[in-house]
């Protein structure tokens, strides 16, 4: 009997000690870092720090999902360092402009960043559009304030089968331009390439400033919201104006 019992002991301890000799050490990932700089604009151009110009210190970047983030410096820097390799969502905000978000970003390991990101981080568009109104698709408003002789800004124009049409809630987008007028008419006949007969389409705008908005032009004026699927453009009045609706024959 006693000799039964030494070997199941002899036997328990090879098991455990194999058990520990098989054990996987798990390496910390690789990281590496991102870094830039961020421009404030306020729809006069405004630039990083020259004379008079805005300054472009204390905007907040944050690696979304994690507890990375920095703020940018005087000049409009920033560094963020010893991130994880792998692709992340940017977050840039400051008080008293919009966000903006850089989508699948990449970090790779070492110590450079993969590329320099510039942001542009836009104002809300001071400017409002108002009494707009669609008759005969004709759409028709008025810009207040009143902006400067010879100076451009445009209008987003966004068209949704829903009644609560907004810029983050449309089926698509037009950009107007508009130079030394405060008000404003345009045909929109071409809404039955998007809609069926009898669809009542609903319309809402918004004042905003003379930039190109195109995501393949100017990818700093805007982002494809990875919620919705929709692009997010920056720069827009933070009022939208009423919404109007037209209904297909």
């Amino acid at each position: 009997m006693q000799k039964i019992i030494v070997i199941l002991v002899n036997a328990l301890l090879f098991f455990a000690c194999s058990k520990n000799t098989n054990t996987t050490e798990v390496l910390p990932l690789p990281t590496g870092s991102v870094a830039g700089s961020v421009t404030l604009n306020n729809g006069t151009g405004g630039v990083a720090n020259p004379s008079g110009a805005i300054n472009p210190a204390g905007v907040l970047i944050s690696i979304d999902g994690t507890t990375f983030s920095a703020t940018t410096d005087s000049n409009g820097r920033y560094l963020i360092a010893n991130i994880p390799q792998g692709a992340y969502d940017i977050t840039f905000s400051k008080i008293g402009y919009e966000t903006f978000k850089l989508i699948d970003a990449t970090v790779l390991a070492g110590t450079t960043p993969a590329e320099e990101e510039t942001v542009d981080l836009f104002a809300p568009c001071v400017n409002a559009v108002t009494t707009l109104a669609v008759q005969n698709y004709i759409l028709s408003g008025k810009i207040i304030p009143s902006f400067l002789p010879n100076s451009q800004q445009n209008i987003a124009i966004y068209y949704s089968s829903s009644n609560a049409v907004s810029s983050s809630n449309y089926n698509f987008v037009q950009f107007w331009g508009q130079t030394n007028d405060s008000t404003f008419s345009y045909e929109i006949g071409g809404l039955y390439s998007m809609y069926s007969s009898g669809s009542t389409v609903y319309i809402v705008a918004y004042a905003c400033y003379g930039l190109n908005f195109s995501p393949a032009n100017n990818n700093s004026s805007s982002y494809t919201s990875p919620a919705t699927g929709k692009a997010i453009f920056s720069g827009l009045s933070a009022t939208p104006s009423n919404v109007v609706s037209v209904t297909l024959p």
